[in-house]
């Protein structure tokens, strides 16, 4: 939006330049019509930044945000009710105010994309702004908007209220959906409007407000000659369903596994010589021992365990007959016995067995294994969401992250170092044996 800002601030000083020669002294260099188009672009990046549901629904990132338009729509009044028909040029008062409004709304860009628990300070400079707006004998002001945030079937009926000066003119509604709602409570500094929950019910999780407008009246002038004077202050209403998404948990345990391995053992093999003229057969053997080999793992050290059953024997080479034998097995090495035999007869061919065994090894440790809940859980307003990382008795469960996927599609992750989104927050307890997510809280 930072973009959006600049050109704004560029529109303002190419106007200046302009009309600058023909300003006096109490005038300043910026045309109202200027004025009237940054005011309309301001609202419209206040619109779009708290359209983005990552802080949507921080109730005081909401209310800055009216507050922010609420005085673009005051020094648009001003303007256009205020200044004498003939002037062309804003007061310098109403050109600080712009000036003051845009780097309000700069502000309020910034804090939504790094630092949305800022926004009481910010609150509090747009006070001082409020404080400095022109003002007219007998004119309705907001100077601090509280809208509630709206649950369809968990809130029974949404409160907004309005501080402020002049709030106690008999006309004063809140119309929305085409109906005008008139105050459940008015003064002339505080005025609140309880809205039915029959006129904010929508089943479409895709749209997450209802635009309703304030209607303040009072009169300007005095006697008989006094006129009935509005203002109009767009408010959008924001709605969430009750069951705002749902969280899928992953974890770690400590968890003994076996991890076979097949190990290729080297060729074991003998020879023998051709008979002589004699023709006896000739015999040879050879012994081959194999161990299991040591790995290092995490936790285990070293340890090795060759699987009963598990070794087999291929035949490489076979002349004249021959054998193998496997023996002393035991959990770390075993022994392969190779015998080759020569052919019968008077000169006849030496024997050959060739043989290479295959065997596996698993290692028995404790390994870190990530485990997820076996469902994505719902997330529902109103209750904390606490899962037991060691509902099934694991050993040592440690949270990694949580993940959550709200109502309209948006994926996010929790994890130990970024606990706390717009709409839900994270805890655990000493031990993280146990995660707490934490809804966004709406009262009824």
């Amino acid at each position: 939006m930072i973009h959006i800002l600049n050109g704004l601030k560029f529109l303002l000083l190419s106007a200046a330049l302009l009309l600058y020669s023909s300003c006096g002294p109490e005038l300043s260099a910026v045309s109202g019509a200027s004025a009237l188009v940054a005011l309309d672009g301001l609202e419209k990046t206040i619109e779009d930044i708290t359209n983005e549901l990552d802080y949507v629904y921080n109730k005081s990132a909401n209310n800055t945000a009216v507050h922010i338009k609420a005085i673009i729509y005051d020094l648009r009044y001003s303007i256009d009710k205020v200044l004498d028909k003939g002037s062309e040029v804003l007061t310098k008062q109403q050109a600080d105010l712009l000036d003051n409004i845009i780097a309000a709304t700069e502000e309020f860009d910034e804090l939504s994309r790094e630092r949305v628990e800022d926004f009481q300070v910010l609150t509090n400079t747009i006070g001082q702004i409020v404080s400095d707006l022109p003002f007219t004998p007998n004119e309705a002001r907001i100077t601090k908007p509280e809208v509630s945030i709206y649950v369809r079937n968990y809130t029974e009926s949404l409160s907004i209220k309005m501080a402020g000066y002049n709030l106690d003119h008999e006309s004063n509604v809140l119309s929305i959906n085409g109906e005008d709602i008139k105050p459940s409570n008015q003064t002339s500094t505080n005025i609140e409007f309880i809205i039915p929950d029959s006129l904010l019910q929508t089943t479409d999780n895709k749209i997450k407000f209802v635009q309703a407008t304030q209607k303040l009246y009072f009169k300007k002038g005095w006697g008989p000659f006094s006129s009935k004077q509005e203002k109009a202050l767009p408010i959008a209403i924001k709605i969430l369903p009750k069951i705002i998404g749902t969280a899928r948990i992953y974890y770690q345990v400590d968890e003994l596994t076996r991890q076979p391995q097949t190990i290729v053992g080297t060729q074991c093999g003998i020879g023998t010589g051709g008979t002589d003229w004699r023709g006896k057969r000739r015999y040879a053997n050879t012994s081959c021992t194999y161990n299991a080999p040591k790995k290092l793992l995490d936790g285990c050290g070293e340890t090795q365990g060759i699987i009963v059953g598990s070794v087999g024997i291929s035949v490489n080479a076979n002349r004249h007959g021959g054998n193998h034998k496997v023996d002393n097995l035991t959990s770390t090495s075993f022994v392969l016995n190779v015998q080759a035999q020569s052919d019968s007869g008077p000169y006849k061919g030496g024997g050959l067995y060739v043989v290479t065994p295959t065997y596996k090894v698993e290692y028995p440790c404790e390994i870190e294994v990530e485990k997820r809940s076996d469902n994505a859980i719902p997330i529902e307003i109103g209750k904390d969401l606490a899962y037991d990382l060691n509902n099934k008795g694991e050993k040592n469960p440690r949270l990694k992250r949580v993940f959550i996927r709200f109502f309209d599609g948006t994926e996010v992750y929790l994890t130990n170092d970024e606990r706390k989104k717009s709409l839900v927050t994270m805890s655990a307890n000493a031990s993280l044996e146990q995660v707490i997510i934490r809804p966004i809280e709406v009262p009824k």
